[in-house]
């Protein structure tokens, strides 16, 4: 897919104080591509996603895996969703000195039970 379709300047964009969804989608594709990463329309849902993960892990590890081997792998690696994630694995603990972080220091900092928008923050900060 050309790659033309997937750029965003949000310095030509209306001034609004609300970026849409696919805008943003949009723009982050469009980073991915300038990356060099590859665009793949053909993964649509997590079984695709899922497969394409068991079939890039088995070749890149030169392992074949029997369906419970990955099922396993797949427990290990998954959580329900990123913030679940962020809450287990990372503690959003933040200390003053953090206010002067670039990724925070435009918006300030999330609340420290609020660790899921501290990790928008960060994202956006990139986008």
């Amino acid at each position: 897919m050309p790659s033309s379709k997937f750029t965003c300047n949000f310095s030509q964009a209306p001034q609004s104080s609300v970026v849409r969804e696919d805008t943003i989608e949009t723009a982050l594709i469009g980073k991915l591509l300038s990356l060099k990463y590859d665009y793949r329309p053909d993964i649509t849902d997590r079984a695709t996603l899922e497969q394409n993960f068991r079939e890039k892990f088995e070749s890149l590890n030169r392992v074949r895996l029997t369906d419970g081997e990955f099922a396993r792998l797949l427990e290990e690696i998954i959580t329900p969703d990123v913030f679940t994630a962020a809450r287990t694995r990372y503690r959003w603990d933040p200390t003053d000195a953090m206010g002067d972080d670039v990724r925070f220091k435009n918006y300030g900092l999330a609340p420290k039970s609020a660790a899921d928008f501290a990790f928008l923050l960060h994202g956006f900060h990139f986008l």
